[in-house]
C-alpha cells in the first residue's frame, strides 16, 4: 500500500531524491489532460495566467509517520507549455504546511532563474494562499518562510498569488507524486 501524505489536497506518493528541471515524457500526456484536451478534466481546468505574466503552480505533501515531505513546481506561458519543472524529495520535513510554503518559494526562485518578470503564484492549498497574503497569523517556522517567500516575490516586477482548487493544479500534484 502507497504511503498516504498529510495534505491540504489528499495526496499519496512520494518524489525523486533530486529536484529537476526536466519535464518527464511520461508527464505530457498528464499536461494535454489538465489543458483539457481528449479525456480533460470536467470540473475545472487549468487556467492562462494574465497576459504578460507566467504562471507558477506550486504543491506540497507531507508524510507524517516518517516526516518525508514532496513538493512539485510547474512554470507554464499563457498557452500552457512547460518551460520549467521541479520534484523534491525533503528529509526531515516538518508539516503539510511547510512543504506547501518551501514548494511556492521553489516555484518563485525556478521563475527568476528563468529569468521571468511577471508571475501568477497558484496552489491548492487555501490556507496557505491566506498566510502569504497576510491574512491569517503564523508560527515562527512558517514567519521565517513566509518573509523569505515575500523578499522572494519583490523581485518580480509584477506577483500574484492565486488560489485553485485541486482539479486546476494537477500536474504540480503528478510532480510531488513522482
Amino acid at each position: 500500500m502507497a504511503p498516504q501524505f498529510e495534505h491540504f489536497s489528499s495526496l499519496g506518493g512520494v518524489s525523486s531524491d533530486e529536484g529537476s528541471s526536466k519535464v518527464p515524457d511520461n508527464l505530457r500526456e498528464q499536461q494535454e489532460t489538465e489543458l483539457g484536451g481528449e479525456g480533460g478534466i470536467d470540473n475545472q481546468r487549468w487556467s492562462a495566467p494574465r497576459h504578460g505574466c507566467l504562471k507558477i503552480n506550486f504543491d506540497g505533501a507531507w508524510l507524517k509517520e516518517d516526516n518525508r515531505g514532496g513538493m512539485g513546481v510547474v512554470l507554464r506561458d499563457v498557452d500552457g507549455v512547460i518551460l520549467g519543472a521541479r520534484a523534491i524529495n525533503v528529509r526531515n520535513a516538518a508539516s503539510a504546511e511547510i512543504m506547501e510554503l518551501m514548494a511556492a518559494r521553489d516555484g518563485l526562485r525556478l521563475a527568476l532563474s528563468q529569468g521571468c518578470e511577471k508571475v501568477e503564484l497558484e496552489g491548492n492549498a487555501l490556507h496557505v494562499i491566506r498566510l502569504l497574503q497576510g491574512k491569517r497569523k503564523v508560527g515562527v517556522w512558517t514567519e521565517i518562510l513566509v518573509k523569505n517567500i515575500a523578499s522572494v516575490s519583490s523581485k518580480f516586477s509584477d506577483c500574484s498569488l492565486c488560489y485553485s482548487k485541486k482539479s486546476s493544479n494537477e500536474l504540480a500534484m503528478v510532480y510531488v507524486a513522482n
